[in-house]
Order: structure tokens, then sequence, then C-alpha cells
């Protein structure tokens, strides 16, 4: 199978691979800089719906980690949308619109997307890595690298 190489710019594999198309990665960096410092949700609770995003099946879930209704809500909602895309109840909504603004909602949604989002071009940009970069992968452990990813474009500091 044929692969696509990195660009010899970019500090992480997703970067080098974003570098090819400069506008997608202003736009992902972007992106990512205002879930980071100019949102308006607690980084606690877009940390709890990440962690929901990217391990949904985790039994490492806490229930002290969702230290108030909130958080407990958005995590909720982001299991739910990460379950039922279209098909959310209305009882969903009405809890939703109970806890937060409109504005608040809006970045609810862009972030549960856009970390969705951000997993899924890893797993898609793990299928096309350089030959060398599956080996260096194949040699590495695969969490470990996976975390290296999630972290160089998510609202880990």
């Amino acid at each position: 199978m044929t692969k696509i190489y990195e660009s010899k710019t970019g500090e992480t594999s997703i970067k080098k691979y974003l570098m090819h198309n400069k506008d997608a990665m202003s736009g992902w960096l972007r992106l990512k800089e205002m879930f980071e410092k100019r949102g308006i949700l607690s980084s606690n609770l877009k940390k709890q719906v990440r962690n929901t995003i990217l391990y949904p099946d985790s039994s490492n879930k806490s229930k002290s980690d969702l230290c108030n209704d909130k958080i407990f809500v958005a995590v909720d909602f982001a299991e739910k949308f990460m379950l039922q895309k279209r098909e959310l109840s209305s009882t969903t909504i009405s809890m939703l619109r109970e806890f937060f603004t409109k504005q608040e909602i809006s970045e609810l949604c862009a972030f549960i997307v856009f970390t969705s989002a951000s997993r899924d071009l890893e797993v898609m940009l793990s299928s096309v890595l350089s030959e060398n970069s599956v080996n260096e992968i194949d040699s590495r452990n695969w969490k470990e690298y996976f975390m290296e990813i999630v972290k160089s474009i998510m609202l880990y500091k």
C-alpha cells in the first residue's frame, strides 16, 4: 500500500501530515487554541468530556471526578451523543438547556465534535503513515504513541 509521507515541518505526527495543507493546519490550531485559552467552559469540564470521548469503555471513570451537576450533564450528553448522534431524546436536550446557556451549549457541542474529529483524524492518519513511521510505532507502545498525539492536539498543557 502506498503511504503518505510526513512533511519536514511540524512537531507531532498529526502536524507533520497536516502541514501538507497549511490552511487546514492553521484552522486546526486556531480551534485547538480557542478551546484551550478562550473557551467559556471550565477546563475540568472539558477534561471530563474529552476523557469520555477518548476512552468510552474505560472502567476508570470516577463519579467523584464529576464534581458538579454541570459536569455530570456535559459528560452524560457527550456519552449519549457519541452513541446516538441524531437520536437524542427531548429529556437529554431539556437537561442540557437547564444547566447551560446557549453560548455554553454551542461551545460544548463544538468541543465534542472537535475532540471526536481529532480522535478520528488520528485513526485515519495512522492508517496512512509512512513505512518508517509504521516501523517506529510497532517498536513502541501504541498507547504511549496515541497519548503523545492526543496531548499535542488537545487541551493537555
